[in-house]
């Protein structure tokens, strides 16, 4: 019963990190490419350098907010520059999105935690496993019981009388 109510809770935790993720992975997304017009990242019509000091910045501030809101996800890099204040290695998987525009493109490096950093026991789960196995131990207990009841019993043999056809019989 435990195991079963486990399999079903790591299943939710997986499918709840899964979403988790990709909200994350959205907003952050949308949080880059709204904050772009006012980050100088170059512009390869115009023949402008990438201001290397404002992204290190941005990605600080952006980096400290994703932590203070627990998001399960950083941004390690927008247009090849990549922070170094940061220890990426709770933080496995990467993830690169591109946004175009007329001029330019930005490219962000983001990396997320690892699906089994949520996996975790759960006692939702051993706690109702706890509450329902005794029904399940007095329901088998009856069965036991209804079937030794039945097979101790012999049939007992019955005088059967037909005014109809004139008989007599035993009812086995």
């Amino acid at each position: 019963m435990l195991a079963c109510f486990q399999c079903i809770a790591l299943t939710a935790q997986y499918f709840s990190h899964h979403t988790s993720l990709h909200r994350a992975l959205d907003k952050v997304e949308r949080r880059v490419s709204l904050d772009s017009a006012f980050l100088d990242v170059g512009n390869n019509t115009l023949n402008t350098p990438v201001n290397q000091f404002a992204i290190y910045r941005y990605l600080g501030k952006l980096n400290g907010t994703l932590k203070d809101e627990n998001y399960p996800v950083l941004v390690r890099g927008i247009q090849d520059i990549v922070t170094s204040n940061e220890d990426f290695t709770g933080y496995p998987l990467s993830f690169t999105a591109n946004f175009v525009n007329a001029e330019q493109v930005i490219k962000v490096e983001m990396r997320s935690k690892a699906v089994t950093s949520t996996f975790a026991f759960s006692w939702t789960a051993l706690i109702a496993s706890l509450l329902v196995t005794p029904f399940f131990a007095v329901s088998s207990k009856t069965k036991r019981k209804r079937a030794t009841l039945e097979e101790v019993i012999p049939p007992s043999p019955k005088l059967v009388i037909n005014l109809k056809d004139k008989t007599i019989s035993n009812g086995i």
